[in-house]
């Protein structure tokens, strides 16, 4: 099963669960706004790639093609320093949708008869070690044993901690949503029309073809600051937990470096 990571970033492009912030391409591409996106990048989301346990997947990050060139080689780099044995690459586009981006972008790399998992990945949050290798997993049963008129399968993974990062306090708090985006699987030829963003992940679970997968180990890493693109929120009354269990699940997320 190939497995391919999307990740926006910093990406000024059509969608209704935005920021003011990611509407503006001014704001969006500020120079010091960037600067404190590659630290939450950086540390949290290549982190925990780095430090999958199956390093045999591709991962595609778009950004704007306005952004400004030191801080397009600033991304580059950070992308293609992640230790995966398929492709990392990043594209740079005009105000889109991202869904359309992605989608070309897939036809242009994969056999269209070939079988893929895209899994949405944001720019400011994490997967557990074992991702990649749970995925693949549970996907590949997932499309084997499908109704045989379904031409895709969507996979969510509820559980997993929300990260605080505010006013110099890093708080960690568990998180239980039966679909959310944080780790969203699409399972279909790669020559599919769907994608998941065009997708809303609120509206998946009334998808036949969705299933809900709990781990017995937090699958993914929230991050909830100041500057979310998607407008993050803790929710109501979380349960808080030390920030240890966090790094005991994503051990190269740079903690202290956020």
């Amino acid at each position: 099963m190939k497995l391919i990571f999307l990740t926006r970033f910093s990406f000024f492009g059509v969608s209704v669960w935005r920021s003011r912030a990611s509407q503006d391409p001014n704001k969006l591409l500020d120079p010091q706004r960037p600067a404190r996106r590659f630290t939450l990048f950086e540390n949290i989301t290549a982190a925990s790639l780095q430090a999958q346990s199956d390093t045999d997947f591709d991962w595609i990050v778009l950004s704007s093609a306005a952004m400004r060139r030191p801080d397009k080689q600033h991304l580059r780099g950070i992308v293609k320093s992640c230790p995966t044995l398929g492709n990392a690459k990043v594209l740079f586009a005009e105000k889109s949708h991202a869904a359309n981006v992605f989608k070309h972008a897939i036809w242009r790399n994969y056999p269209r008869d070939q079988i893929i998992s895209t899994v949405v990945l944001d720019d400011d949050d994490a997967l557990h070690r074992d991702f990649v290798k749970d995925c693949k997993e549970v996907s590949q049963h997932a499309w084997d044993n499908r109704a045989a008129d379904d031409d895709h399968v969507i996979t969510s993974f509820p559980v997993g901690f929300s990260l605080l990062v505010k006013d110099g306090r890093v708080a960690l708090y568990e998180r239980d949503v039966p679909f959310t985006n944080l780790g969203l699987t699409l399972t279909a030829p790669a020559g599919s029309r769907r994608n998941l963003f065009f997708m809303s992940h609120k509206q998946v679970v009334k998808r036949r073809t969705a299933r809900v997968v709990r781990t017995e180990h937090p699958t993914y890493l929230r991050t909830v600051h100041d500057s979310n693109d998607s407008r993050a929120q803790l929710g109501d009354a979380p349960k808080e937990r030390a920030l240890s269990v966090a790094k005991s699940h994503f051990p190269d997320v740079q903690f202290d470096q956020i």
